[in-house]
């Protein structure tokens, strides 16, 4: 058998194996989401501990001036003004969430706060974040990046919203 008509046939059959595998996968998903057992998710926590801190802190600091709303994906905060590149601009931002945002009550966007790990010290992580934060500052949105949560006391001086308490005398 001539080689090259030998390597056509293995061709065929590779690709012929890989859709039927294909077809057999969507069959099984198919028959999977058919079936009358219980899926097997299991509802989860939003946000770690370090972050439910943060998110409680941010409430405290800024109810009732302010809305914050945590793990929001990148593209619902901003808009693409390029429209003859949007799909390269979406790259930029796809499957990027920001950990928390802080909007007025109408939604507004006013700021975002990012709460930095361990995993921010990644080669990878910090291209990711070096991305987050041109494309909030490019769109105008204040943005601060955080290691450790702050007192209730630091963000509200961070939205101007810090009012010491005064101790009046009483006078006699």
């Amino acid at each position: 058998m001539d080689t090259s008509l030998l390597l056509i046939v293995l061709a065929v059959a590779a690709v012929a194996a890989l859709l039927w595998k294909r077809q057999q996968g969507m069959a099984t998903r198919q028959s999977i989401k058919d079936s009358d057992k219980p899926w097997p998710f299991a509802a989860r926590s939003v946000l770690t501990e370090r972050e439910r801190e943060m998110f409680r802190t941010l409430q405290e600091a800024l109810h009732p001036h302010y809305i914050v709303l945590s793990q929001v994906d990148m593209k619902q905060v901003l808009r693409i003004k390029d429209r003859r590149n949007e799909r390269r601009w979406r790259g930029v931002i796809a499957q990027k969430s920001l950990d928390f945002v802080v909007c007025d009550y109408d939604t507004t966007v006013i700021a975002v706060i990012e709460l930095d790990d361990k995993s921010h010290q990644r080669a990878d992580r910090q291209r990711s974040d070096a991305d987050k934060e041109r494309a909030l500052k490019d769109a105008g949105i204040k943005f601060w990046r955080l290691r450790n949560v702050p007192s209730v006391q630091q963000v509200q001086k961070i939205f101007g919203l810090y009012r010491p308490a005064t101790t009046e005398m009483a006078t006699a």
